[in-house]
């Protein structure tokens, strides 16, 4: 022990002993030496800060991530010899890491749109591969996903993707079959990041694999879309974080994952995605009366059609509308009708308490819409998605219904009554409607009437009021109300099926009336040349039946309701809806000599009417009398 203490006593001296030789011998220089000592010493520090600077700059990629919100580029970090060049000029791979910068612009993006995914836009060298001598046998195949932790050492060492593995999730495709649907050679492929926060967090890039020539054209921040579009140059393909396989075919769609991206309930503050038809505008893919068109497809059995008409270019279909929304979809008829079939997020709400934001869809889904989706226990409120501002009330029971629209109807429509705003005392007992329908005017006309009388209004007609401001449909002025755009129009679970799809049609008939002004004209044309005796029953129709209550005397409101009337069945039950109305015995009592023209005719008034306006209709707005939805089930 002793011995080796010694040892390292004679090595620290022999250490000290050298520095102070080195430190005598700088001394010793003469201020020339001293100088050139102190430059190369310079020189060798300029040259490391230098190296390392220029590191860093080559591991800048070519290619930058684009975030489409403010149109900003920043810098992707290279990881091997393609993604340095953005492209792939033989079999392998191209990855990329996200700088720091990077990772916290995607999560204020996420942050932001409670979505986010990467499009990559890809560029195939079409004579490269389809010139190869055994280019028959070039599978082609291009995969695209996300870089985890675990293709990284813990310091931060990229570990390089030398062979694929079948497990790694991507998005997969043969690159033939995209050449052969690309008009340019390239196609956008979106990969959404997940919903889950550590799992969103642990990506820390992306890959490309390719064993075709290829170009990384672009690679951009956006809002997460699952589907296909196929309406643009460049086709789109879009996929949650679990990936899948392109279907060049279009004939399925990939849902199943969408949970992964998009809220799978409706409730306070998160709204389950939409999905978006759009349709080819081929004046030979379109319906005719004689030949209707629609695109049939299958989602967890239930069976959707949609029909491409005129004026209709695209649909929404609620993702809560259907029974099993998040599967795969499968196009089984007419799929050529299709441009896009694309799920997207809707904005989300802020409201706790009330629903102030429609639910976009075609009136189709709003009868079997699943009443579990509601956002509020007692009613829901959608919008018409081709008509901006016209709403749907569906509300649980008649008593619901009548707390928000009894009062309204008495003032709007109901004869002694109209333009008095009744008291709760008043209303008591009073029947509305099992279907109601208003234009923004009365509604004005309404809500002033009731402040100016000071009518204490009650909770549903205040959440109304609030509803039909937020929807534009309303505009407050000071304390007055002002007349906006579009229509309401509210029914109610409570009445039977059939009835529903009757009264749906009926007044959704009155919300067309009221926003066209060249369709009202059409129908009081109509009105006054047909069959003055078919007309004069309908009146007489309405006196009959006390319940109604409408003001005959009123001839727009009259106009109004011979359309609605004659368009709420189909043209096949026009003859026998009025026949055997004609027969009651509240009709024959009223009008015994008009019934009996009626039956004696078997309405042939009333139903050259009806087929006058359905061409109309159709021509204009794509739809049928009966059915005023382009979406069915």
């Amino acid at each position: 022990m002793d011995s080796q203490n010694e040892n390292q006593k004679e090595a620290k001296k022999e250490k000290k002993n050298y520095f102070l030789l080195l430190k005598n011998k700088i001394a010793a220089l003469g201020k020339t030496y001293k100088t050139i000592l102190i430059i190369v010493f310079f020189v060798l520090l300029i040259d490391i800060i230098f190296g390392i600077v220029i590191s860093n700059i080559q591991k800048k990629s070519a290619l930058k991530l684009q975030n489409v919100f403010n149109d900003s580029y920043s810098d992707l970090i290279f990881l091997d010899k393609n993604s340095k060049k953005s492209s792939i000029r033989k079999t392998g791979f191209a990855s990329f890491k996200f700088s720091d910068k990077q990772h916290q612009v995607i999560d204020d993006f996420y942050n932001s749109n409670t979505n986010a995914a990467l499009v990559l836009r890809i560029k195939f060298l079409r004579g490269t591969l389809l010139t190869s001598s055994n280019s028959e046998n070039v599978s082609g195949n291009i995969k695209y996903g996300f870089l985890t932790s675990d293709d990284f050492t813990r310091h931060g060492k990229f570990i390089p993707l030398k062979q694929f593995e079948n497990t790694k999730i991507n998005v997969m495709a043969d690159v033939k079959k995209l050449v052969s649907i690309a008009e340019n050679d390239e196609v956008d492929i979106s990969l959404a990041f997940p919903k889950d926060k550590n799992n969103r967090q642990n990506i820390k890039g992306f890959f490309i694999y390719s064993d075709s020539e290829c170009s990384i054209k672009n690679i951009c921040l956006a809002p997460a879309l699952l589907g296909f579009d196929r309406s643009t140059e460049v086709p789109f393909f879009g996929f949650s974080a679990n990936g899948g396989v392109i279907d060049t075919s279009f004939s399925s769609v990939d849902f199943s994952s969408a949970a992964e991206v998009f809220p799978v309930q409706n409730v306070s503050g998160k709204i389950m995605p939409e999905i978006i038809l759009t349709f080819s505008d081929a004046p030979e893919l379109k319906s005719t009366l004689e030949s209707p068109k629609s695109v049939k497809f299958n989602a967890g059995g239930e069976q959707i059609y949609a029909k491409n008409v005129v004026n209709a270019d695209s649909l929404v279909i609620p993702s809560a509308a259907l029974k099993t929304p998040f599967v795969l979809i499968d196009i089984v008829e007419n799929k050529d009708l299709l441009k896009s079939f694309i799920m997207q997020s809707k904005p989300q709400l802020t409201e706790e308490s009330e629903v102030y934001t429609p639910i976009r869809t075609d009136p189709g889904l709003i009868l079997k819409y699943p009443q579990q989706n509601w956002r509020v226990q007692n009613y829901e409120v959608f919008e018409w998605d081709r008509f901006p501002g016209v709403l749907f009330f569906d509300t649980k029971n008649y008593d619901v219904q009548a707390a928000f629209f009894t009062r309204m109807a008495y003032f709007v429509e109901k004869k002694g009554f109209k333009g008095k705003i009744l008291t709760n005392e008043q209303l008591h007992g009073k029947h509305g409607y099992n279907a109601h329908d208003y234009r923004p005017e009365s509604m004005a006309d309404f809500f002033n009437a009731a402040d100016s009388a000071g009518i204490q209004l009650n909770p549903e007609e205040e959440v109304l009021r609030k509803i039909l401001i937020k929807n534009g449909l309303l505009i407050q002025e000071g304390n007055k109300m002002k007349a906006g755009r579009g229509a309401l129009v509210s029914i109610s679970q409570e009445s039977l099926p059939y009835l529903r799809t009757q009264l749906l049609a009926h007044e959704g008939w009155h919300t067309l009336f009221f926003l066209d002004e060249d369709f009202r004209n059409f129908v009081a044309a109509v009105y006054y040349t047909m069959d003055p005796y078919s007309r004069d029953f309908l009146i007489d129709y309405f006196n009959s039946q006390t319940s109604l209550g409408y003001d005959t005397d009123d001839d727009y409101l009259m106009t109004n309701e011979f359309m609605a009337y004659m368009m709420q069945q189909g043209l096949n039950y026009i003859v026998k809806y009025y026949v055997d109305h004609a027969k009651w015995g509240t009709v024959q009592k009223y009008t015994p000599d008009l019934a009996d023209y009626i039956i004696r005719t078997n309405a042939r008034g009333l139903e050259d009417a009806a087929i006058i306006l359905n061409d109309y209709v159709f021509e204009h707005y794509g739809i049928i009398a009966g059915n005023i939805a382009l979406v069915n089930r």
